[in-house]
């Protein structure tokens, strides 16, 4: 049977890469109220819960550890070195888990230069005027005062972060702060990347999988954020997301992008030059701008997510209720949460000291 963990502190244990980080409160307490939310991703296993979720049709049974349970494989949102150690701590056999190598594998995939490397590549081969600059790597303050000259309004990014964080929009001129988080930045994670800022029209994801050497496309997810992290998604089929898109720009150009890559995905993750193949979902984050003459472009890459998304959440959800089709996918955080008549499905359990919850809304 599979053991499933959600460990959604994964991106801020990822930029860490030690075996023992403490996350937030705030993301553990995410963690355990939400951890049911692989279960709807997975039909079948167990899942690390304390908060069992009793009405459900789901075949999967909520542990809290892992003695007496027929285990031999764990699936988890994301693998880093610190949920390896919290699995062995908790009892799992360490020769059914994913290696300290393939770990740091994934780590340095995950690094931000990937995508941006993947990117040029794309541009080159794809060089449609729809796309916007790159993201670049720069290593010292002097290189970012430069590209604030080519571009005053810049997005700079850590090379490892995720879910809205790591994120610094700068206009201008660098500030003392700016320049101290530069610094703190480049000395822990060797650079910071920069692109021009967007004006977002919409956000949208392509969900992969890639197993036992083969990519697939799992399909596409649309989605909201606010300040960069995200926010929600409306549950919609493939065909009316590729509507929606249309609207703005070429579907066929997407269909390139998609073609693209795949192919990079087996070049790159599936035949690395050590040996280690990725194996488990990938999420490509891109978004469609307006550009300054008021037409649409497409940024066909904003990111590499190599765990579970939200987008592959929504992905399946719609899958599994087609009666849903047009409804709202959220995860939310109150310190009370009221009884909305537009909410159509608790995803999570909720009780007096609930936080957050995963819910479908019309």
């Amino acid at each position: 049977m599979n053991l499933y963990c959600f460990n959604p502190d994964h991106d801020i244990c990822l930029a860490d890469g030690s075996a023992h980080v403490t996350p937030p409160k705030m993301a553990s307490l995410f963690a355990q109220q939400c951890a049911w939310i692989m279960a709807w991703v997975y039909a079948e296993g167990y899942v690390f819960c304390e908060c069992p979720l009793p009405e459900t049709n789901s075949r999967c049974q909520a542990v809290t550890k892992v003695d007496g349970c027929d285990i031999d494989r764990v699936v988890a949102w994301g693998w880093d070195a610190t949920l390896r150690q919290r699995c062995i701590d908790r009892g799992v056999n360490p020769t059914i888990l994913p290696s300290v190598a393939y770990i740091e594998q994934i780590r340095c995939w995950q690094h931000r230069t990937t995508a941006a490397q993947a990117f040029a590549e794309m541009f080159k081969q794809l060089s449609s005027p729809l796309f916007p600059e790159g993201l670049r790597a720069l290593s010292s303050i002097t290189e970012v005062e430069h590209r604030l000259t080519v571009y005053p309004n810049l997005l700079l990014k850590a090379p490892w972060s995720g879910s809205g964080q790591g994120l610094r929009p700068i206009k201008d001129h660098l500030t003392d702060n700016d320049c101290g988080w530069i610094a703190n930045t480049i000395r822990r994670q060797r650079c910071v990347m920069a692109e021009p800022r967007l004006e977002v029209v919409q956000d949208f994801a392509i969900e992969y999988s890639i197993s036992m050497g083969n990519v697939e496309r799992v399909g596409y997810s649309l989605f909201e954020t606010h300040g960069g992290a995200y926010k929600s998604n409306i549950l919609l089929s493939d065909e009316a997301i590729r509507e929606r898109l249309a609207a703005f720009v070429p579907i066929s150009l997407i269909d390139d992008v998609d073609c693209f890559l795949q192919r990079w995905f087996s070049q790159h993750f599936v035949s690395s030059n050590n040996g280690i193949n990725y194996d488990g979902p990938l999420g490509v984050d891109m978004l469609v701008y307006r550009k300054t003459d008021g037409s649409y472009g497409l940024h066909p890459l904003v990111e590499f997510n190599f765990r579970h998304t939200m987008g592959l959440v929504a992905h399946t959800l719609r899958k599994q209720h087609s009666e849903w089709d047009g409804l709202r996918f959220s995860v939310e955080y109150a310190p009370h949460f009221d009884s909305a008549d537009d909410i159509v499905a608790l995803l999570t359990p909720v009780g007096e000291e609930t936080r957050y919850r995963c819910v479908v809304r019309e």
